[in-house]
């Protein structure tokens, strides 16, 4: 008779908790395999489980307890990094094992670290290791350049892994080449570009021409990035970005309540829209205060045609089927720069693209464009 799927997921974790309590006290044999343990396998490590000390095996029950109160994604991924730990451990030659395990808490992490470098340094290709060895007094900026080059290799390959379909059919995931899509990105950019260093500016040109070749992976992947780094605040291009650009009535409560330091030049945001704005705001909202008049749009109808039907359409198709979602853009509702916030976030949140404030096109097909590994859901 089969296992159960959750009684094989509770030898799989419990032998991996053993063999872990185990592999950090004694020396241990060849682990070679990650797979399901056999009863022999649970038998010979509940042996070893039974010679330590009682508080050590008193920490090690209650640290599966404690494992297996987390959400089951945690408790995958940590069962598989106590895996690829245990396994680690068992195929290091005796003396780096056992300085891992005679050492303890920070000073454990420590010769950890150490001998993960040592082995990743190893493993270079040859030019590399023999580039570091020729350059000692340049060594941590040498190593340091070639790990941001084998980060940079291993995000292409996972974007081709990513587009393989595609790139094997010839096939483009989104319609770079169509009028509308061109429309849409080129409002898009245009609010993205003020926000823009010389150098992402730069990066920008870059990735506008490779999205008209057979590069448009990596001219995706920059648009990706930036978007997701600069985010845009719905509403107008210019705004108060000093003291005295705010209105009259704002710059009033603002001496009133002897918040002065908004007229400093080193107030955070100033002489830029909208972040002068946005520091105002936060800075009375920390004092518990209301600012007589909003410094940009709170409500769908100051906003320009056509964000206000973006929102009518957002509120309509997701946020109906999601009420609580409903609620929070309701309470935002008359605060700045509150609810174009939410708006945004919601958007993101549910894949909902806004027309000249959010990427063109189906959010979720830029999405195998974005490098890094997701995050779990607790």
């Amino acid at each position: 008779m089969r296992n159960s799927p959750s009684r094989r997921w509770g030898r799989r974790s419990f032998g991996g908790m053993l063999l872990l309590a185990i592999l950090t006290v004694v020396a241990v044999s060849d682990y070679s395999d990650a797979e399901e343990m056999s009863t022999e396998e649970l038998r010979r490590n509940k042996l070893l489980f039974d010679r330590l000390p009682p508080i050590r095996q008193q920490s090690m029950r209650k640290l599966d307890h404690d494992l297996h109160e987390l959400p089951e994604p945690v408790q995958e991924q940590l069962n598989r990094v106590l895996e690829r730990y245990s396994i680690w451990l068992s195929r290091l030659d005796e003396q780096d094992r056992q300085r891992v395990l005679t050492a303890a808490g920070v000073d454990r992490l420590n010769e950890i670290q150490q001998i993960r470098e040592r082995q990743w340094e190893a493993g270079l290709p040859k030019a590399w290791r023999d580039d570091i060895a020729k350059n000692p007094d340049q060594r941590t900026e040498r190593i340091a350049y070639y790990r941001k080059l084998e980060q940079q290799f291993e995000e292409e390959w996972l974007l081709i892994e990513r587009n393989w379909d595609d790139l094997r059919q010839n096939k483009m995931p989104l319609p770079f080449f169509a009028d509308e899509f061109k429309r849409e990105l080129a409002a898009y950019l245009e609010r993205l570009r003020p926000l823009l260093s010389p150098a992402d500016l730069a990066r920008l040109a870059v990735a506008e021409q490779r999205l008209q070749t057979p590069e448009y992976i990596q001219g995706a992947r920059i648009f990706v990035d930036l978007s997701d780094r600069f985010p845009l605040l719905p509403g107008p291009a210019t705004g108060p970005k000093s003291f005295s650009e705010l209105p009259r009535d704002v710059q009033q409560f603002l001496e009133r309540h002897a918040l002065t330091a908004t007229k400093d030049t080193n107030f955070p945001g100033h002489g830029r829209w909208p972040d002068y704005a946005i520091a105002v705001s936060e800075l009375v909202a920390r004092k518990n205060l209301r600012l007589p008049t909003e410094l940009g749009p709170c409500r769908p109808n100051q906003f320009v045609v056509p964000l206000p039907v973006s929102i009518e359409k957002l509120e309509r198709a997701i946020l109906r089927v999601k009420p609580k979602d409903r609620e929070r853009l309701q309470q935002a509702e008359g605060h700045w720069p509150d609810y174009p916030r939410l708006i945004m976030a919601l958007a993101k949140q549910n894949q909902f693209a806004i027309s000249g404030w959010t990427l063109p096109g189906p959010l979720e097909k830029w999405e195998q464009f974005r490098t890094g590994k997701k995050k779990l859901k607790k």
